[in-house]
């Protein structure tokens, strides 16, 4: 199959794929270590990958991580969230001709089935904030150091007007590298014999 869709993909065609990870398939029930999976394999070809998480999903997954061992179960994909349509985390993965790999993260909520998306922070459908965001959030949300002083910070315009019209001490820049210039003196001793041609062999 991925030979036939690598032969398709060219400059001027492009193929969309939808694939339900969710919906195990044969090698799932019988592995096969010399098989990738399709996930893995759909994933090495694609320039781009969306992958729509249910968020209650994600709930889960880090409740189990936090209660230990994570064990595989039957028919984990039949879950009473499955269907669930609330709110989603939608993870998007471009790779691009450079090398370079672009990845991005959001998550949506939905008031209706029929409503408006509704952009908001992954870690408001996820539960659980990452470091950087909270400590980024933190940083936000803490005073201003500089909002009570006893003395005042901000230039005034006649200030900030002396400060552009005052002139520095500078020197001009260099244009040309630096040079060595030499005057034969009368006195100069020049052999042309090679000092070391004794050591030749």
């Amino acid at each position: 199959m991925l030979r036939s869709v690598s032969s398709i993909l060219t400059d001027t065609s492009r193929m969309i794929a939808i694939y339900h990870d969710d919906v195990p398939d044969a090698d799932a029930f019988h592995p096969d270590a010399s098989k990738p999976y399709a996930t893995h394999s759909l994933a090495h070809i694609a320039h781009t990958q969306i992958l729509v998480k249910n968020s209650e999903r994600i709930r889960q997954e880090q409740d189990d991580v936090r209660n230990g061992v994570v064990a595989r179960r039957e028919f984990a994909y039949l879950t009473p969230f499955s269907n669930a349509w609330e709110s989603v985390v939608c993870e998007v993965e471009h790779k691009r001709r450079s090398g370079k790999v672009a990845r991005e993260s959001s998550a949506y909520q939905l008031t209706s089935p029929t409503g408006p998306l509704k952009v908001v922070n992954v870690w408001e459908v996820a539960g659980e904030m990452p470091d950087i965001e909270r400590l980024d959030l933190e940083e936000s949300q803490t005073v201003d150091p500089t909002a009570n002083l006893s003395f005042n910070l901000n230039l005034t315009e006649e200030q900030r007007k002396a400060k552009s019209e005052t002139v520095l001490p500078y020197l001009k820049t260099q244009e040309s590298s630096g040079a060595i210039y030499y005057e034969p003196d009368a006195g100069d001793d020049f052999d042309d014999d090679d000092p070391d041609d004794d050591l030749t062999i």
